[in-house]
């Protein structure tokens, strides 16, 4: 049995998905439906800043509308949280 670690991709994947319940109006109708990759941001190479990664999700708005909506998240060099997230 192998316990091998998670890749940044999925721990970022992990945050934005707890990111959401947490801040959602309506987290039980929260829906991923896709994840870009995971992109390094850096002002000079090779002088890493942090991480970016856009997500698409179907919820509900404050009306109760099922809406699809894309957002933008940045993370820390360790991809171990959000600095910032928003709507595109």
């Amino acid at each position: 049995m192998s316990c091998s670690k998670p890749t940044k991709e999925d721990m970022a994947k992990d945050l934005i998905k707890k990111y959401m319940i947490e801040n959602l109006n309506d987290p039980k109708s929260y829906e991923p439906i896709s994840f870009s990759k995971l992109d390094s941001i850096s002002v000079v190479h090779p002088v890493l800043l942090g991480w970016r990664m856009t997500h698409k999700f179907r919820a509900k708005n404050g009306f109760g509308a099922l809406g699809i909506q894309n957002m933008e998240f940045f993370f820390d060099k360790e991809v171990t949280k959000i600095d910032n997230a928003g709507n595109l």
